[in-house]
């Protein structure tokens, strides 16, 4: 009787029906290429010749879907960020791991 109740009292509430999605964000681009306190990221493992990365980092504001560019022998180079997690503490501290992406040559 009671389950009855609050799926009756759920869907009254509208809490059964589906809400409208917000619309993707754009990819943003982070500069890591000039590491400096609270902005930086590490290699902690390269995959497949350097087509993957495992990082860890610092700076807040990175999310799956954007786009860091990182120092590679005096050049940069473009990764996409796959997944990240971000730590507890300290709280701009952040693990991920990316594929390489590079950037078109089209104008």
């Amino acid at each position: 009787m009671f389950q009855a109740a609050a799926l009756a009292m759920a869907l009254a509430k509208g809490l059964g029906a589906s809400k409208p999605r917000a619309p993707a964000r754009e990819p943003e681009t982070h500069d890591y290429s000039r590491p400096r306190w609270g902005h930086a990221c590490n290699t902690l493992r390269v995959i497949e010749e350097g087509q993957h990365l495992r990082v860890s980092g610092f700076g807040h504001g990175v999310s799956a879907g954007d786009y860091l560019i990182l120092p590679n022998d005096g050049e940069t180079t473009r990764y996409r960020v796959d997944t990240i997690r971000y730590q507890d503490d300290p709280r701009d501290m952040w693990f991920a791991d990316l594929t390489f992406a590079p950037r078109s040559t089209e104008a």
